[in-house]
């Protein structure tokens, strides 16, 4: 590992221990994707710190004592929470489809059709609760998204498939798993709080499946 990539790792390492994510061990390769490419992304969101996190879960109430926050309303990291969680779902399940059309590696295929099957119903769960809190979900991607799918479109053969381990077996289910443990930390809705934690195990598996996928010979 050369020192730009090992700053990188103990950069990662560092956030992820923010959300006490201690178990979490990424492996980096540079063929395909780089594959810090899209977790990179992570550390210029403006959520970077637990003191960051708390600014943004800041009410009105913190702004004026005197007043009550109504019950219905959401905080500004509870409705990103909803955002990020649905978006990085429908992500899973149009990369992994996009796998099954163009891998021809049974473990990809087989690691694709479980994330579709496990990632629609979470997705769903995440739907009706939106539908009770009153916030609409997205129903396209947002830019980031497309763009990482854009990317993966461009490869084909072992080369897809190395890209497809590393960005939607890694890369994804480590931000996937982050969101979800931001969330059960410092979310506000106890609804959203309770989602949230549940899936943080769902989250970890998919994510150590794909370190196990990334560890397999990919031919060319």
């Amino acid at each position: 590992m050369n020192l730009p990539q090992r700053r990188f790792t103990r950069k990662f390492i560092n956030f992820i221990n923010i959300f006490g994510i201690s178990t979490v061990i990424v492996n980096f390769s540079s063929t395909a994707f780089s594959a810090s490419h899209s977790i990179t992304a992570l550390f210029s969101q403006n959520i970077s710190s637990t003191s960051e996190i708390r600014k943004i879960t800041q009410t009105s109430t913190d702004r004026n004592p005197g007043l009550s926050r109504p019950k219905q309303s959401l905080s500004e990291l509870d409705r990103l929470y909803v955002t990020e969680a649905a978006q990085g779902g429908m992500t899973e399940i149009q990369m992994a489809k996009l796998a099954l059309q163009r891998s021809r590696n049974n473990e990809v295929k087989q690691f694709a059709q479980q994330m579709i099957q496990e990632h629609i119903p979470v997705n769903q769960q995440l739907m009706q609760l939106a539908n009770q809190k009153r916030i609409t979900i997205p129903t396209t991607l947002g830019p980031k998204y497309q763009a990482a799918i854009a990317r993966l479109s461009q490869f084909s053969g072992g080369n897809f498939d190395q890209a497809y381990k590393e960005e939607a077996g890694i890369n994804l289910h480590t931000e996937y798993l982050v969101v979800q443990r931001r969330e059960s930390q410092f979310g506000q809705d106890s609804d959203l709080q309770g989602f949230a934690s549940k899936n943080i195990p769902i989250a970890l598996k998919h994510l150590q499946m794909g370190q196990r996928l990334l560890t397999q010979t990919t031919p060319r």
